[in-house]
């Protein structure tokens, strides 16, 4: 390459750096607008949440005092009973019978009784003419004695057989909600086997507080309670019990709360939150929402 040449090219470039140099970005003269937002000063409080899940205050087993056949179950999952609503009914035939026979057996037992009193009587009075020994007369009493023995025993027989025949009708004790009905029409089933749980109508919250939050909670207070997608069930709840640490849950406490309102979609088994205010407010610095903004990740 030529001198001449090699001259002309370094002139050319030096010739676009200084064009490029001597370009600007304009700047307007117009003000831009901003938003203004007032901080202010305002006493804080500080708030603890915890997990918390819904239960009844009330709870039973349902489950009949006598064993049989289930003939008529008159309840569904999740339905809501009276108090004295009936729920369940065994097959009375056997029951029934029993009663019967006992009646029966009764009805001979007095009659017994009945002759051997009168007989004790007769006996009395031929003793009083020496018609009869003594010992007749013992014999007439024991007799007696006998009869009244067997008379009782029946009674307390046929007593017993009526209750058991109204055990076989089961009825709700007091108004609430069934779960878990675990048996079905035509199934044997045992005295004392549970065949649902009936829930009573009011709720209450429970959830596990930290120790070192035990000061800040008593008895009669209130919590804020909040249901997972349940907003309108959000509600207040007293405290009504603070139970001791457990080795389950060491450096906790049970707290339960009964809840102001039972919403209509409240459910026992539900899950959802407790708010707890913590101490008296503190002062602080309140920055309205507005005036935050968000960075990008390194600024």
């Amino acid at each position: 390459m030529t001198t001449d040449r090699k001259q002309t090219l370094l002139n050319l470039a030096a010739a676009v750096l200084l064009t490029a140099c001597g370009e600007s970005t304009p700047v307007s003269d117009q003000p831009r607008p901003v938003r203004v937002a007032e901080a202010r000063s305002a006493d804080l409080l500080k708030q603890a949440v915890f997990n918390a899940t819904i239960e009844a205050a009330r709870e039973t087993p349902v489950a009949f005092q006598v064993g049989g056949r289930l003939v008529v179950s008159g309840v569904r999952e999740g339905s809501r009973v009276e108090s004295g609503t009936a729920l369940f009914e065994l097959d009375q035939s056997d029951f029934a019978l029993e009663v019967g026979r006992l009646q029966a057996e009764r009805t001979v037992a007095r009659a017994e009784l009945k002759t051997a009193t009168a007989d004790l009587q007769r006996i009395q009075q031929l003793l009083q003419q020496q018609f009869v020994s003594p010992t007749d007369l013992d014999r007439a009493e024991n007799r007696v004695q006998a009869a009244q023995g067997r008379a009782g025993a029946v009674d307390a027989a046929l007593a017993l057989a009526q209750r058991q025949l109204t055990y076989t009708q089961l009825s709700a004790p007091f108004s609430g909600q069934i779960n878990h009905i675990g048996v079905e029409e035509g199934q044997m089933i045992a005295a004392g086997e549970p065949l649902a749980i009936l829930y009573g109508d009011q709720l209450e919250v429970v959830f596990q507080l930290p120790v070192q939050y035990a000061e800040q909670v008593k008895v009669g207070g209130l919590l804020d309670v909040s249901i997972w997608n349940c907003r309108q069930c959000a509600t207040t709840a007293t405290v009504s019990e603070i139970g001791s640490a457990t080795r389950e849950n060491v450096g906790t406490l049970v707290v339960r709360g009964v809840l102001a309102d039972s919403h209509p979609h409240l459910r026992v088994g539900m899950s959802g939150r407790v708010r707890l205010t913590l101490g008296l407010p503190s002062g602080g610095v309140v920055i309205p929402q507005q005036a935050l903004v968000a960075l990008a990740p390194g600024h």
